[in-house]
């Protein structure tokens, strides 16, 4: 037996196009072979009874059930893929600083003693008698007399200490010095310096034989050269009421020596010594970031040394908040300079984490600035003055990974792409009236981690007619339970934003009827971390550079819709397998399909259609109308004042061919029809569909056939 069908047209307005191809669903079979005489017979055959219901119609469609069991209703349901939405960098941007450290006083290798000796015969201007005989008193001149130079410096200029003068008496008698006991620098080339270097006062001491005493004077601000003479000065003696021995040796010695002196300048040999001269300073990360923890993806800057200190000088400079992410040490930084010199250390952020007490608006670090060791095995002029300075030069800014802390509020722009509606091919098709009811659109939004944020958001409709876009805008109203418009974000939080008719969405979809918009947007900004929020302890958050902001828009379109003066019209192409066999057309005389459609939904259909043939110049010929002369109705079932179907209306229709008619169906190429569409009660109010609901057709032929005809 061969078979013929009419092609099955998908028409999605929602529900419409599963409930419209049920009519086209059917078959009947014709004998291939007749073998009886040729002779016209009248055949009745019955094609389809057939039921469906709304859920059939629906089953591979996004409408869903409202409940999952029972006569409950439905939604056309949509959520948009999620749309993620990057953190622009956060970035510190450190300041440039410096931080200058003087050496301060050091020491010099200490000369140790130095001695000056005047014996009998230069105090007295005779040799000593090799027999005792008494002395008698007198007052004698002590020369001038050098010290032996000095061999640990050339100069040195005292900052503090001492400097201790050590008389001995080496005469058998009783001496004084009632003046001054002066010593003088004794440089008498160029640069020359004879300047008083001490006076030593012992005013009525008495010197017994073999006595010492020992007065010191202070140095400090003192310049000391390398040589120094001891000047003229007088001595008295009571002389000795006895015959005494005087002995070649005997005479006077004056010996200098050192006590706690520190140096603020010298041309010297510097021993080995730790001079731990610290000095703190701090410089600006940033000034409106305020960090507690932080790591960072990239940045650098620079740590330059300056050093001015003519010695072997070993520095350091160390960041007691930015520690190594490995071993968790303050970065510090150490380096021996032999004289003066520069050293430029690059410094990566990605090596380090910063710790900082970020309770303040802004990031203050602190470096530290460091004298440890200097040396010198030769002679190096150096003084208290000379410094080290250390420069913290800002290379890339400092881009974050994560931080803890308080970022400035921080705008983003928000520009999601088109959610759009899929509502079928034959919605493009329809023209009418829509009347909704409860529409709703739930805006989700979600952040990974980070700060409260207040939001400007609109949600954006476009339709596109004859190439010419429609706008319009709604301004997303405030979460649910909220009168503000802020979020908090959490791990997996989903903040949810409902437009409904309490915030305009009906009325705002409204201004596309007789259509619906093409698609959706949400456009606006979000700000991290508001003014007001920014010192709190809300405004205290850890944000990494992964964190995004999340938004989806789950669209809820409740199938309760009124249509009025819908219409849906469209031309749609036919091929072989859906005309009639020649074999078969050339034996029917003529042929009526009797139709009866029990409607239990709630829409009201009217139908006619055409076959076309495509001429030249893209002209089309009308070759057969159907119904040739009427348009057909189905009626819709019977509603209450809620829009729900309470009965089914039954429909009846005839449809005849002959068989030339049906070679007219072979000649065309194009099937044009056009749907009139109305739900119960004219349209005005929403009918709602059920999954109860449904349409049943019966269908029977009456044929007149040629049998063997030759």
């Amino acid at each position: 037996m061969r078979k013929f069908r009419l092609r099955r047209q998908s028409l999605t307005l929602f529900l419409l196009p599963a409930l419209l191809s049920i009519a086209f669903l059917q078959c009947t079979e014709i004998p291939q072979e007749p073998v009886l005489p040729t002779t016209d017979i009248q055949l009745s055959v019955p094609l389809v009874n057939r039921t469906k219901y709304f859920d059939e119609f629906v089953k591979d469609t996004l409408i869903r059930r409202d409940l999952p069991t029972g006569t409950s209703g439905y939604s056309y349901e949509y959520r948009s893929p999620v749309e993620p939405v990057g953190i622009d960098e956060i970035a510190a941007h450190p300041r440039a600083s410096a931080q200058e450290l003087e050496l301060g006083t050091f020491q010099v290798e200490s000369p140790g003693s130095l001695n000056a000796a005047f014996s009998y015969k230069q105090i007295t201007g005779s040799d000593p008698l090799p027999v005792p005989i008494p002395i008698p008193p007198a007052t004698y001149t002590l020369p001038a007399s050098d010290y032996p130079p000095i061999s640990s410096f050339e100069y040195v200029e005292f900052a503090s200490g001492t400097l201790a003068l050590e008389v001995r008496n080496r005469l058998p008698v009783v001496v004084t010095f009632p003046d001054p006991i002066i010593i003088r620098n004794a440089r008498t080339s160029l640069p020359v310096d004879t300047s008083e270097v001490a006076r030593f006062i012992f005013g009525v001491q008495q010197f017994q034989p073999g006595e010492s005493r020992q007065l010191a004077v202070s140095v400090a601000g003192i310049r000391m050269q390398n040589l120094l003479r001891v000047l003229s000065t007088r001595i008295q003696t009571p002389g000795s009421s006895n015959p005494v021995l005087v002995q070649q040796s005997d005479g006077l010695e004056f010996s200098l020596s050192f006590v706690g002196t520190s140096v603020r300048a010298a041309r010297a040999r510097v021993p080995r010594q730790s001079v731990f001269s610290v000095v703190d300073s701090v410089f600006v990360v940033d000034d409106s970031l305020s960090i507690q923890v932080a790591t960072f993806k990239d940045g650098s800057l620079n740590a330059v040394f300056q050093n001015d200190i003519d010695v072997q000088v070993t520095v350091s400079l160390k960041f007691n908040e930015i520690r190594h992410r490995v071993s968790g040490e303050s970065l510090t930084i150490r380096h021996t300079f032999n004289g003066r010199g520069t050293l430029i250390v690059p410094i990566s952020a990605r090596e380090y984490r910063m710790v900082a007490a970020g309770s303040t608006v802004g990031t203050l670090l602190t470096f530290s600035v460091g004298i440890e060791t200097i040396e010198s095995q030769d002679f190096r002029e150096l003084r208290s003055s000379d410094k080290v300075r250390a420069e913290i030069r800002p290379g890339v800014p400092f881009v974050v990974e994560s931080v803890t802390g308080r970022i400035k509020p921080t705008l983003l722009s928000i520009s999601s792409s088109a959610y759009r509606l899929n509502l079928g091919e034959a919605y493009k098709k329809f023209k009418g009236e829509l009347t909704f009811d409860s529409l709703k659109m739930t805006l989700g939004v979600r952040m990974t981690g980070g700060f409260p944020a207040d939001y400007n958001l609109y949600l954006i409709a476009k339709k596109y007619d004859g190439g010419v876009a429609r706008t319009d805008s709604l301004a997303v109203p405030a979460p649910v339970g909220s009168f503000q418009k802020r979020f908090y974000p959490a791990s997996g939080k989903i903040t949810q934003i409902v437009l409904d008719r309490s915030s305009g969405l009906e009325s705002f979809i409204q201004k596309f009827v007789p259509n619906l918009p093409d698609s959706f947007f949400v456009r606006g900004t979000v700000l991290l971390n508001p003014p007001d929020v920014y010192n709190t302890p809300l405004g205290l958050q850890t944000i990494w550079d992964t964190t995004k902001l999340y938004t989806d828009i789950d669209m809820r379109f409740p199938l309760k819709i009124g249509i009025a003066g819908g219409e849906l019209v469209d031309t749609v192409d036919i091929g072989d397998e859906e005309k009639f066999p020649r074999d078969v057309t050339k034996s029917i005389l003529k042929g009526t399909m009797y139709i009866e459609v029990d409607n239990g939904l709630p829409l009201q259909m009217r139908f006619r259609s055409a076959f076309l043939r495509s001429g030249p110049q893209g002209r089309k010929d009308t070759l057969l109308w159907i119904p040739q002369n009427r348009t057909e109705t189905i009626l819709s079932s019977t509603v209450d004042q809620n829009g729900v179907t309470v009965s089914s209306r039954k429909s009846a229709f005839a449809i005849s061919l002959t068989g030339s008619e049906m070679n007219l169906v072979n000649d065309a190429d194009l099937l044009w029809f056009k749907f009139e569409l109305e739900t119960s009660g004219g349209g005005k109010i929403p009918v709602k569909f059920r999954s109860t609901d449904f349409i049943r057709i019966r269908a029977s032929a009456n044929t007149v056939y040629t049998v063997n005809r030759q």
